[in-house]
């Protein structure tokens, strides 16, 4: 492995130091706050049912999640400075760069190493979906699809020449599976 990096998130670099430990290898002290995850309270809260009835997970539907992330998709520049100053949500940023930060991020680190063989991400499952999103060139509502759909802790591959991506494995839980214990195979 050339390198190690995560997000900024507790939960991102707590995965990225047990990993690396178990590893045999020291834990990163690379961090890139452009791996974090977007802040889905605050996109609850501005876009979703209000901060005073948040959305509830054990009766959120894909349809739901559609529409919130819908309303944040169209929402212009106004929009999202109106729901940073309500509530507090300095973090909600715009789709558009939430989409797309977490590719910029994986090309700055392949480009800041010689010939790099293996860079490592511990990220959130958002962000591996856009990281997908960008070399497939899916469109929004296969991007929401793979958010939707991946799993805690799963790993995605990609391959990457310095100018192109591929998709090598995408949200792959063999290391999960090999433990033989269902409560570890969560979705987010």
């Amino acid at each position: 492995m050339d390198a190690a990096y995560s997000g900024t998130l507790q939960r991102q670099r707590d995965t990225a130091r047990i990993a690396l430990e178990a590893a045999g290898l020291d834990p990163t002290d690379a961090e890139h706050a452009a791996l974090n995850e977007y802040d889905d309270d605050a996109v609850d809260a501005v876009f979703g049912n209000g901060p005073q009835n948040p959305s509830r997970w054990d009766t959120f539907t894909f349809s739901d999640y559609v529409a919130i992330m819908e309303r944040w998709r169209d929402a212009d520049d106004q929009a999202i400075a109106d729901g940073r100053a309500r509530g507090g949500h300095e973090r909600l940023e715009r789709w558009d760069d939430f989409a797309t930060r977490g590719w910029r991020s994986v090309r700055e680190a392949h480009g800041n190493h010689d010939n790099p063989e293996t860079l490592v991400f511990f990220t959130s499952g958002g962000v591996v979906s856009t990281l997908v999103s960008q070399v497939l060139g899916l469109n929004f509502a296969h991007t929401l699809d793979a958010i939707w759909r991946i799993r805690n802790a799963s790993v995605t591959t990609l391959d990457f020449d310095g100018e192109h991506g591929r998709l090598v494995d995408f949200n792959t839980i063999g290391h999960l599976e090999a433990e033989h214990d269902s409560a570890l195979i969560t979705l987010i």
